[in-house]
């Protein structure tokens, strides 16, 4: 005869299961996601893992060209503090790079602060990093500048030494055998997607800035001259425009009659603080010979 359980031992399975379903459904952390909907994502996870083949993945090392003005900062700070000078306060130094950088070469960006809280940060290149820690003194500047340089040669060795990769095999997951494995398991693979998502969208706003900046096919900002002539973009802006090469057209500079159309410039696009998209003026190698001679002359 089949093995038929008495009522009192049903009631007690019934009970476990539901305790189970609500030790799993009403964590704070996943209070919007069902059994129901958990046991959907793991039957649709376990048939990608099944159908996806297996590829030749690049791997792209990470742009340190690209540094968040909370870890220049700290390298800043540490060099600061042994040479018996006071830390700086991010938000000081959120002030220096505005008044260091045009706002068309500043690119806002976010960061949790320990009170999970939306602050505000700046990405910079290795340039804009190099020109932002000139205003340091004279020791401090030296050993931050040797960091930069250090870490853009690590960087590019990095990229010479990762081409391709053999792809990383998914996790696996034992297959459940009860539905307390399967609520389990359903909510360890919704928390694996959640934790992916939260990364890429964390990286977003360095990727874009990399592809869309670091990558222009040539181009200068006006801060990576200044910089190469020890003078902040504010400077050379103006004493461009005092020299006649360019002036000021609806709060962005554009090149005056006698310097356009000589190959002097180029218009880029940028979104700045505010996400509103604008066109701003970048040199080319023949404006940056241009502009060389002009502070030449001036001096």
């Amino acid at each position: 005869m089949p093995y038929t359980p008495s009522d009192q031992k049903l009631q007690t399975l019934t009970s476990r299961i539901n305790r189970l379903k609500e030790q799993l459904t009403f964590q704070p952390q996943k209070k919007e996601t069902t059994m129901k909907s958990n046991l959907t994502r793991l039957n649709k996870l376990e048939e990608q893992m099944n159908s996806t083949p297996a590829t030749t993945t690049t791997v792209q090392p990470p742009a340190i060209e690209v540094m968040n003005s909370l870890d220049l900062l700290a390298t800043i700070n540490r060099y600061r503090l042994e040479d018996g000078k006071n830390e700086m306060r991010h938000c000081t130094f959120l002030k220096r790079i505005e008044d260091e950088l045009e706002e068309e070469e500043r690119n806002a960006s976010t960061y949790i602060d320990t009170y999970n809280r939306d602050q505000k940060c700046y990405l910079l290149d290795k340039e804009q990093s190099l020109q932002v820690a000139m205003r340091e003194s004279k020791n401090v500047r030296k050993r931050v500048i040797v960091d930069i340089k250090r870490l853009t040669i690590e960087n590019k060795q990095m990229k010479e030494q990762i081409k391709t990769v053999a792809p990383v095999a998914p996790t696996t997951h034992q297959i459940p055998q009860t539905l307390s494995e399967a609520l389990l398991l359903a909510g360890s693979l919704a928390q694996e997607v959640e934790q992916g998502r939260s990364l890429m969208l964390q990286a977003a706003p360095k990727v874009a800035y990399y592809e869309e900046v670091i990558n222009s096919n040539g181009s200068l900002r006006t801060g990576e001259v200044a910089s190469e002539i020890g003078f902040s973009s504010i400077k050379l802006n103006r004493l461009l425009a005092e020299y006649g090469v360019q002036r000021k057209v609806n709060k962005r500079w554009v090149l005056n009659i006698a310097y356009a159309n000589k190959g002097y410039g180029v218009e880029s696009t940028y979104v700045d603080d505010h996400g509103n998209s604008h066109n701003s003026l970048m040199w080319t190698q023949a404006g940056r010979e241009m502009i060389l001679g002009v502070i030449k002359n001036l001096h």
